[in-house]
């Protein structure tokens, strides 16, 4: 066997390092590809013009819900971006979701919303790109949402991928049919023989807010709704999201003036959601309580028919899953803002024929 000298072996030793700190250079130079488009002037001559690429990390917790902060100043960054950008074709937004180690639904639906506004603006030349997540688990989540085939096929018809127990739906206007199909999911996997008007009265009061937010709606998103009911063990979960114009830009201006002094800054749009709930007041429509909606679903909660009430909607946040003494404690301020309406429900299935 042959001996090495020492100088040798330490030669040999720093050598490797170098190949390995070349290696590892190549993979960086690789991963931060760069992008090119190509225009011709008036004189035919061709120029390769490069394309500035924007690359936006979700938050580790994706999720409005639960981690509403950091999710939703995620969001206004994207829509910013897109707003701004969206006439660009030398611009792209990037997202990047590869990291993401929890998820709700909530998340993915109000992506899906974007990317399906996005494909709708017809003067828009951006290019838009992302990654999925690479746990397995989280990717299976998303994958059974039907956001790929969003984004591959450009289409708002969501597909989901396990019918047995969950529905996912679009529109526009109130779909008394859409609202059938996710009370013939709890009928069947709970194996309920009629569940039928309190559960319709909560998805038809949803999408009718949708349709009244829509008044005067002048922000980036199309006034649509998206919803998501998923059946596990012995619960219900509903995920609505009402892309129209949020809660507190849908009141009356003249009671906003009377209510702003009554509330503190950092959280108003919360303290005017839990007002609206309430129905202490009229929105844009000028119909005090307009077929009941919100104060209709909050006499819900407060009869326990629903378990879970969570709402995020412009500056403010309501959330009845925190224990306090106060029902003036539910409301509670953010610091971004969130474009339309995210509403979360958890029903057990013994409310639903009650």
């Amino acid at each position: 066997m042959k001996k090495y000298k020492e100088k040798y072996i330490e030669w040999l030793e720093r050598k490797n390092n170098k190949n390995i700190k070349k290696t590892t250079s190549n993979k960086k130079k690789k991963s931060k590809k760069k992008f090119y488009d190509y225009i011709k002037d008036s004189h035919g001559n061709i120029y390769r013009i490069k394309i500035n690429e924007k690359e936006l990390k979700a938050p580790e917790n994706f999720s409005i819900i639960n981690n509403t902060e950091e999710t939703v100043l995620y969001f206004y960054k994207i829509i910013q971006y897109i707003k701004t950008h969206s006439g660009s074709r030398f611009n792209a937004l990037f997202f990047n979701v590869a990291h993401i180690k929890k998820m709700s639904i909530d998340a993915i639906m109000y992506l899906l919303a974007i990317i399906y506004n996005f494909n709708n603006l017809k003067t828009s030349i951006l290019r838009i790109k992302g990654n999925g997540p690479r746990d397995k688990d989280i990717k299976r989540k998303m994958v059974s949402s039907g956001f790929f085939n969003m984004i591959k096929y450009k289409t708002s018809n969501i597909i989901s991928n396990d019918n047995n127990t969950q529905e996912i739906l679009y529109g526009e206007l109130v779909d008394g049919i859409a609202a059938s199909r996710v009370i013939k999911l709890a009928e069947n996997y709970f194996g309920l023989k009629k569940c039928f008007k309190f559960l319709y009265n909560i998805i038809i009061e949803l999408m009718t807010n949708t349709k009244s937010h829509a008044y005067g709606n002048s922000h980036f998103t199309i006034n649509s709704w998206y919803l998501y009911a998923e059946c596990i063990d012995d619960k219900m979960y509903i995920t609505f999201i009402d892309t129209g114009l949020g809660i507190p830009d849908t009141i009356l201006k003249k009671v906003l003036e009377n209510l702003k002094d009554k509330y503190t800054k950092i959280n108003r749009d919360a303290q005017y959601m839990l007002s609206a709930l309430k129905g202490d007041f009229r929105t844009r429509t000028r119909e005090k309580n307009r077929n009941k909606g919100l104060p209709e679903i909050f006499n819900y909660y407060k009869d326990n028919k629903i378990e879970n009430l969570k709402i995020v909607s412009c500056y403010g946040k309501i959330d009845t899953h925190r224990q306090c003494y106060d029902i003036n404690e539910y409301a509670i301020g953010i610091n971004s803002y969130l474009y339309g309406t995210v509403f979360y429900l958890e029903i057990h299935k013994n409310n639903f024929q009650t």
